[in-house]
C-alpha cells in the first residue's frame, strides 16, 4: 500500500457504484412495467428491490469495514461524511416541504373541483387528538431516548447506550404499527382528490423514512454491541441519530399543522361570516402551533449547528477528535487533558504530511526499522483474538491486531506519524486516559492481510515470544483457511492452541485454553497439540534496537539518598536500566543486548523481588560511558531525550565534584524539582533542609561521595 502525504480517504476500486446503478435501472424500468400491467412486470421490480438492498448492504459494510478496521476515516473523511448527512437531511427538508406548499396551497384557496372548501365536501378527516397525537409521542419520546442512549455513549456507560437504544428502536416499531392501524382505518383514500393524495403522500413518506431510520438505528445497536463505536468515534450513530432528530421535528409539524388545519370542517357555502370565522381559526390554529413548532425546530437547528462546529472548527485528531457535550455541560479534566493532546495532534499530523523529512531526524530505513523493532519488543502487541460463537457454527472469525503504545508527548506522535508512514499509511491512533490522568497514545493495524503482507516482513529482529509470534502469524492464518474450506476438530484445536501460545500468560483471555475447548464442544486432546519448532533470534542486536527497546522498557536518572547511618548527609547517584520480565527468552536477549554494548560498556545482569531482569550500570560509569553513547545517538532517544539533558546536567556536576558541595548539591535539588520528567517522592523542602544541615556555615566541603 503506497503512503498518501494527505489525510483524505482515495478508495479503493468497488464494484458497488456499477452495481447500485443496474440495480435501481431495473427498479425502475420494472416499476413503470408493473405499474402499467406488463407480464412480470412484479418478477422483476421484486428483484429490481432486492438488487437496491444488496448493493445498499455489502456497499456499507464496505464502508464500515474501512472506517472502524483500517482506519481509514481521519477526521477529513468524517467531516465529509457528517457534511453529506446534513445536506442530505436539507434536502430532505424541500422534500417535505413542496408536500406541505401543495397541502397548504389546496387548503388555503380550494378550487370549484374541491367543492371551494377544505376538506373537501365528502371527507371526513382523521381526528388530530387521536392517533396522530399518540404516534407524536411516539416519536418524540423516541427522541429522547435515542438522546439518552448518546450521551451514555459519551460518558462510557456502554450498557445504558445499548439499553436507550433498544427503546428508541421498540418505539419506532410501535409508531409504525400505530400508523398501518390509522391507514387501515382511514375513511379516505389517497384517491379521494387533493387531500387524499397530501395526506398519505406526505404522511406515507415519513413513515417510510421512519422505517429507514429504524433500520439505520438497528444497525448502529448490532455495531454497539459489537464494540464498533467508542465514545470517540462514532460518526455513522451520530448520523443516525441526525437523521431520527429530522423525523420527530417532521411529525411534530404534521401534528401541529396538518392535521388541525385539515380538521377544521368547511366553511358555511356563500356565508362570508362563515368563511371569515374558519379562516380565523385556522390562522390561530396555525399561531399556536408555530409557538410549539419553535421550540422542535430550535431543537433540531441547534443539534445540527453544534455538530457542524465541531466538525469544521478546526479540532481534529484520529480516531474522530470532538468534543460531544453541549456548552451547557462542564468538562472533566480528564476530557479537557484529551482534548489538547488531541488538538496538538492534529496540528502535528499536518505539519507532518506536508513535509515528512523535516521530521526524520537524519535516520536511515534501516536504521529506523531497528529502532521500530527493539521498540515493538518492549512496547508491542501481536495478538489474534477469535468468536466462539462463530467457532461453533463452524465458521472461523479471528481479528488481528498490531499495537505499539506509548505516554503522549509531541514526539511520540512525531514517531508513530513516521511508522504510520514507512508502514504505507496503514493503521490509526487512538487516545485513552488513564487513571493519572495520563494520555496514552496507540497505534494499531487491525486488518489481517496489511499485518501479514507489511508488519511481520517488517519485525525480523525481534527476540522472544514476539519473534514467536511473528513466526506463527501466517500458520494460524493459513489453517483459518483450511478450515474455512474443511471443517476438522483436530485443526480447529491446533489452531486454538496456536492462538493461544500467542500469549501464554493469558493476556486479555478469559478462559484457558482447556475451559474454552470445552466451551466450544471440542474434544480434549490426549495429548497437547505439538506447537511447531521455535527458531530463536541468534543474532546480536544492532545500537537503534537497543535504543529503541530503551525507550520502552529503559530507565536512565537520578536518585537521592538519606541513610540513617550517615544523617544528615545527601547522596546523589546516576543508574541506568533495561529490564524486562524473567524468562529464558529475556536472558538470552540481555546477553545479546550485553554483547552489543561492551564496545562501549559492560553492564550488569541481575533480578530483583518483582520478578525483572536487569541489566543496568550505575554510579560515575554512567556520566563516563552510558551518556556519551546515549547523546552520540540522540536522534533515536524522542521522548527520552528530555531525561537523558536532565541526566547530562547533574552528571556534570558530579563529574566536576561539584555534588560535594553545598552549591552543586542544591543546583542538582533545583534541576530535578524543576524537571517534568523526573519523579519525586519527598519534597524539595526537604533536601533543601537536610543539606543546609549536611553544610553548616563554615564547614568544609566533602571528601567523598557515593556516586
Amino acid at each position: 500500500m503506497k503512503f498518501q502525504p494527505h489525510p483524505y480517504h482515495l478508495v479503493e476500486p468497488s464494484p458497488w457504484p456499477l452495481a447500485g446503478s443496474i440495480a435501481l435501472f431495473i427498479t425502475t424500468i420494472s416499476a413503470v412495467c408493473f405499474f402499467h400491467g406488463y407480464g412480470h412486470g412484479g418478477v422483476f421490480l421484486t428483484i429490481g428491490l432486492l438488487s437496491v438492498l444488496f448493493t445498499m448492504a455489502l456497499w456499507w459494510a464496505d464502508v464500515i469495514r474501512e472506517g472502524t478496521f483500517l482506519g481509514h476515516h481521519t477526521v477529513r473523511v468524517q467531516q465529509g461524511l457528517i457534511l453529506g448527512i446534513i445536506l442530505f437531511i436539507v434536502s430532505e427538508v424541500f422534500f417535505f416541504l413542496s408536500i406541505f406548499w401543495a397541502f397548504f396551497d389546496s387548503a388555503l384557496a380550494p378550487t370549484v373541483e374541491l367543492g371551494c372548501s377544505w376538506p373537501p365536501a365528502g371527507i371526513q378527516p382523521i381526528e388530530p387528538w387521536e392517533l396522530p397525537l399518540v404516534n407524536t409521542i411516539l416519536l418524540l419520546s423516541s427522541g429522547a431516548t435515542v438522546t439518552w442512549s448518546h450521551h451514555s455513549l459519551i460518558a462510557g456507560d456502554r450498557k445504558n447506550a445499548i439499553l436507550a437504544l433498544i427503546y428508541t428502536i421498540i418505539l419506532a416499531l410501535i409508531f409504525t404499527g400505530v400508523q398501518l392501524y390509522e391507514y387501515y382505518n382511514a375513511p379516505f383514500t389517497i384517491s379521494d382528490g387533493a387531500f387524499g393524495s397530501c395526506f398519505f403522500f406526505g404522511t406515507g413518506f415519513h413513515g417510510f423514512h421512519v422505517l429507514i431510520g429504524s433500520i439505520f438505528l438497528s444497525v448502529s445497536l448490532y455495531r454497539l454491541i459489537n464494540y464498533h463505536l467508542t465514545k470517540h468515534h462514532h460518526v455513522g450513530y451520530e448520523g443516525a441519530i441526525l437523521y431520527w432528530q429530522r423525523n420527530a421535528v417532521l411529525v411534530a409539524f404534521e401534528t401541529n399543522l396538518g392535521s388541525p388545519w385539515g380538521g377544521i370542517g368547511t366553511p358555511t357555502r356563500g356565508s362570508a361570516t362563515g368563511l371569515y370565522l374558519t379562516l380565523s381559526t385556522r390562522l390561530i390554529t396555525v399561531l399556536k402551533s408555530f409557538v410549539s413548532l419553535y421550540f422542535y425546530g430550535l431543537t433540531f437547528i441547534l443539534t445540527c449547528y453544534i455538530n457542524f462546529l465541531k466538525f469544521f472548527s478546526g479540532i481534529s485528531g484520529q480516531p474522530a477528535i470532538t468534543t460531544y457535550s453541549l456548552c451547557f455541560e462542564e468538562e472533566s479534566v480528564s476530557e479537557q487533558i484529551l482534548r489538547e493532546a488531541k488538538r496538538e495532534f492534529e496540528d502535528l499530523k499536518e505539519k507532518f504530511l506536508l513535509d515528512p523529512s523535516k521530521y526524520n531526524g537524519g535516520l536511515t530505513p534501516n536504521s529506523f526499522k531497528s529502532f521500530i523493532n527493539g521498540l515493538f519488543q518492549s512496547e508491542g502487541l501481536l495478538s489474534i483474538y477469535f468468536q466462539a460463537k462463530s467457532l461453533l457454527k463452524g465458521r472461523i472469525s479471528l481479528q488481528s491486531r498490531f499495537v505499539i503504545s506509548q505516554n503522549y508527548s509531541k514526539e511520540t506522535a512525531i514517531l508513530f506519524l513516521q511508522l504510520h508512514q514507512v508502514l504505507g499509511g496503514i493503521g490509526y491512533f487512538v487516545f485513552e486516559v488513564l487513571d493519572s490522568n495520563t494520555v496514552h497514545l496507540k497505534f494499531k493495524v487491525n486488518d489481517s492481510k496489511a499485518i501479514l503482507t507489511t508488519i511481520l516482513p517488517y519485525l525480523d529482529e525481534v527476540y522472544g515470544q514476539k519473534a514467536w509470534c511473528v513466526q506463527i502469524f501466517p500458520l494460524i492464518h493459513q489453517l483459518t483457511a483450511e478450515l474455512s474450506n474443511k471443517w476438522e476438530s483436530s485443526k480447529a484445536i491446533e489452531l486454538i492452541s496456536l492462538i493461544y501460545s500467542l500469549n501464554p500468560e493469558g493476556n486479555a483471555r478469559k478462559l484457558s485454553l482447556e475451559e474454552q475447548l470445552k466451551e466450544l464442544g471440542l474434544p480434549l486432546p490426549n495429548l497437547v497439540p505439538t506447537l511447531p519448532t521455535f527458531k530463536e533470534n541468534m543474532k546480536v542486536p544492532s545500537i537503534p534496537f537497543i535504543i529503541g527497546f530503551f525507550l520502552g522498557d529503559g530507565s536512565l536518572g537520578i536518585t537521592l539518598d538519606d541513610p540513617k547511618a550517615r544523617y544528615p548527609m545527601v547522596y546523589v547517584k546516576l543508574f541506568f536500566h533495561l529490564f524486562q520480565k524473567t524468562s529464558p527468552e529475556t536472558l538470552h536477549m540481555f546477553s545479546l543486548f550485553a554483547q552489543a554494548l561492551s564496545p562501549f560498556f559492560s553492564l550488569k545482569l541481575s533480578s530483583n523481588s518483582e520478578g525483572m531482569t536487569l541489566l543496568s550500570l550505575s554510579g560515575k560509569k554512567v556520566a563516563e560511558q552510558v551518556l556519551p553513547f546515549l547523546l552520540d545517538h540522540q536522534k533515536f532517544l524522542y521522548w527520552k531525550k528530555p531525561q537523558v539533558d536532565l541526566t547530562s546536567q547533574v552528571a556534570q556536576i558530579i563529574l566536576d565534584k561539584e555534588h560535594l558541595t553545598k552549591d552543586g548539591l542544591t543546583r542538582i535539588i533545583s534541576l530535578i524539582f524543576n524537571s517534568p520528567v523526573h519523579s519525586h517522592k519527598k519534597s524539595s523542602e526537604y533536601w533543601l533542609g537536610l543539606i543546609e544541615k549536611a553544610f553548616p556555615e563554615g564547614s568544609k566541603p566533602r571528601r567523598g561521595s557515593k556516586s
